[in-house]
Formats: structure tokens, C-alpha cells, sequence
């Protein structure tokens, strides 16, 4: 819980530190393209806080994920406390599949319920994990075989605390998958590839990006060099300069009008395809881990 605090308390820092670096070269730029104060001290200013911002960014983002990670591990450690002493009213709720009263053993024998077997075992991905343990303990018995390969694999898996432990993070972490966005992608990746059925909308991807950034830029540019903010280059460059101050917003609003037109198809499916991303990437760390040691 300390070093969960401590990283959470350095993330809301360097958050600070990427607002301070943000305000500084916005206000550089806004100066800058008004003319106000020296451009010698308000292009590096721009420049350097951009710089700043950008590396602050990148910053964030590993320690809020290492921050996760350790919140995630701190919530196994007190999980598994809770199951030792069997606080039942303390510990998490089984989330899984429930079973139908009819069953034949399963809540007389407390396998599910409030104070249940599966509750003491929960400490797999609430999808296909929690699914297999429940399997298990309902279904038919397995051959004798099976059974003694599974008490091999526990005997072995006894004294490796710590890998258990951060096994059981990674199938936590990868709850966030919830099986309805797994069935989403699973049925967006059998669709037809609407896209690539449009040739047009394609090309005009393609092309637009490319008359889009060098327009836009050189439209800057040109004000830059009209202001006296930057050295004027070559004459054909300026004269380019001004041809793309004038025309800039053609290609520019053709892009806005393509995204326009195929905002909702597009977005419907892009979140489809992305949705599950953050569960299943927690699977990928989770076979890794896996694959990481040898039994």
C-alpha cells in the first residue's frame, strides 16, 4: 500500500509537471504568432516545452500502469488474507456464472453460495478462467489420470508464492475483457472488410494525409517567414509558401468532410475492433508470465 501510494503521489507530480510544461509553450506559441516579446526566447520556449510535455507524457503513462500494477497486486495480497481466515462478508463476490438450484451436489455441498468452494478458488479471470474452475468442480469427475496431473501441478505450484500471486494480477487485470466485447471483435473480424470494398474512400486516405500535412505546414511556415519570426528562405520556396497560405483549406476540409461522411461506420467498428484491447493485452502479460518459467 506505501508504494502504491508513493507512485500514485509521483504520478499526480509529474501530471503537474506536464501541465506547467503544456501552459509554457502554449504561451511561447500564442507570443509567437502575435509578435509579442523576442522570437530568439519564445521559439525555444516553444520548443523546449513541447519537448517537455511529450517526454512528461511518456512518463505518465509507465508510472499510472506501474501504479495500476502494484494497486492490483496490493487487492491479491489482502484477497488472499480474507480467504485464510474465510471472512466471507470481506471477500470479493463470486462474479461468474451461477448455477441453476436444480443441480445436484452444488450447493449442497457448498461448491457455490455464499461461503462456497468456488469463492475459496476464486482466483482466476473472471472469463474463461472462473468458467474452467467452475467446470470442474460440477462437471463429471475425470479419469484417475487426469486428477493425479492436476495434484502433480498443484504440489509443484505450492511453494512458488510470488509467481501465483502475480499470476493471479494478470487474470485480475484481464477481467477488464468482458466476454461481451471478446463476442463483439470475434464478430467484427468475421464481417466482410467493409473498408477495403470502398477503393475510394482508400485512396482518398491515403492521399489526403499527404496533401494535408505538407499543405498545412508550409501554410505556417509562410507566416512565420511574414512576420520575420524565421529567416526567409529561397524565393521558390516562399512563393510556395504563399500558394499553400491560400489554398490550405481545401485539402484540409476534405478531410473533415471524409471523416464526416464515414464517421459512424467507421467508428462503430473501430470500437468493435479496439474495445477488448486492454483485457486481452492483460492475457498476452498473463501466458507471458506463464511462459516465463519452466515446469
Amino acid at each position: 500500500a506505501e508504494r502504491e501510494r508513493s507512485l500514485r503521489d509521483e504520478t499526480e507530480r509529474i501530471s503537474q509537471l506536464r501541465l506547467i510544461a503544456f501552459v509554457a509553450a502554449a504561451a511561447s506559441g500564442i507570443a509567437l504568432l502575435a509578435g509579442w516579446g523576442r522570437a530568439a526566447l519564445l521559439l525555444p520556449g516553444l520548443v523546449l516545452g513541447a519537448g517537455v510535455y511529450v517526454a512528461l507524457a511518456n512518463i505518465h503513462a509507465k508510472r499510472r500502469r506501474r501504479a495500476r500494477w502494484v494497486g492490483v497486486r496490493r487487492i491479491v495480497c489482502e484477497q488472499g488474507a480474507l480467504r485464510v481466515a474465510r471472512d466471507w462478508n470481506a471477500l470479493a463476490p463470486w462474479t461468474g456464472e451461477t448455477l441453476t438450484p436444480d443441480h445436484p451436489h452444488a450447493a449442497d455441498l457448498d461448491v457455490t453460495g455464499h461461503a462456497s468452494l468456488v469463492r475459496l478458488l476464486d482466483v482466476t479471470s473472471p472469463g474463461p478462467g472462473r468458467q474452467t474452475v467452475l467446470a470442474w468442480l460440477t462437471g463429471e469427475a475425470p479419469p484417475v489420470t487426469e486428477l493425479r496431473a492436476r495434484q502433480d501441478a498443484v504440489r509443484e505450484l505450492t511453494p512458488a508464492v510470488e509467481w501465483r500471486e502475480t499470476l493471479t494480477a494478470h487474470a485480475w487485470t484481464a477481467g477488464r475483457s468482458r466476454r461481451a466485447d471478446v463476442e463483439r471483435f470475434l464478430s467484427w473480424a468475421g464481417e466482410p472488410a467493409w473498408l477495403l470494398e470502398r477503393p475510394a474512400l482508400v485512396w482518398a486516405a491515403r492521399v489526403l494525409p499527404l496533401l494535408i500535412v505538407p499543405t498545412v505546414s508550409l501554410a505556417f511556415l509562410s507566416l512565420l517567414w511574414t512576420r520575420g519570426v524565421l529567416p526567409q528562405p529561397d524565393r521558390w520556396l516562399v512563393g510556395l509558401g504563399a500558394f499553400a497560405r491560400q489554398w490550405w483549406m481545401l485539402p484540409f476540409a476534405a478531410g473533415i468532410l471524409l471523416t464526416v461522411f464515414t464517421r459512424r461506420a467507421v467508428s462503430g467498428r473501430l470500437h468493435a475492433a479496439m474495445s477488448h484491447l486492454g483485457g486481452l493485452a492483460a492475457y498476452a502479460e498473463m501466458l507471458a508470465h506463464v511462459e516465463s518459467s519452466a515446469f
